[in-house]
């Protein structure tokens, strides 16, 4: 890590916990549970040093196949940073409007957005609080609830 941002030093958090699949490979579950791991961790943290400003993460971690976005914050008094899904074939931008069509069944893409790029509201799915979206190899979207475990222990 070269850098002073919180998010290099998340990612370089990541990395460091994906490290042990470095030989063996890894699932998309296990790309959730490590990023679901470093938000523990920094919470931990949090907790023994008696920082009490909440965590605002929106992140997305990709391999080039799988993709995991977090929509979070720690705190119960505000909601999270806004983060939105659209499916479809393509986006396209015609005459000025720019929408997700569905052409050919074959084609699946998926976009993954801190805000929505058109005011189309059909095109858009809200990512619910405190939750991951993922996509899959074949463009599959699933959620996943991001809980914080306030026993977590900060590994040795």
């Amino acid at each position: 890590m070269r850098g002073q941002t919180d998010s290099e030093h998340f990612f370089s958090l990541f990395l460091d916990r994906m490290e042990k699949f470095e030989k063996k490979g890894y699932s998309l579950t296990d790309l959730v549970t490590q990023f679901h791991e470093a938000i523990n961790e920094v919470e931990a943290w949090k907790r023994t040093h008696k920082i009490k400003e909440g965590t605002y993460l929106n992140a997305v971690i990709s391999d080039g196949k799988n993709l995991v976005a977090a929509r979070f914050y720690s705190l119960t008094d505000d909601e999270p940073l806004s983060l939105y899904v659209s499916e479809g074939s393509r986006y396209v931008c015609e005459d000025g409007v720019c929408r997700m069509v569905k052409a050919d069944p074959k084609e699946h893409s998926v976009l993954v957005v801190s805000e929505k790029l058109t005011t189309m509201r059909q095109d858009w799915k809200k990512v619910p609080p405190n939750h991951f979206v993922t996509v899959d190899e074949a463009g599959t979207v699933g959620f996943t609830a991001i809980s914080i475990d306030k026993k977590y222990k900060i590994p040795a």
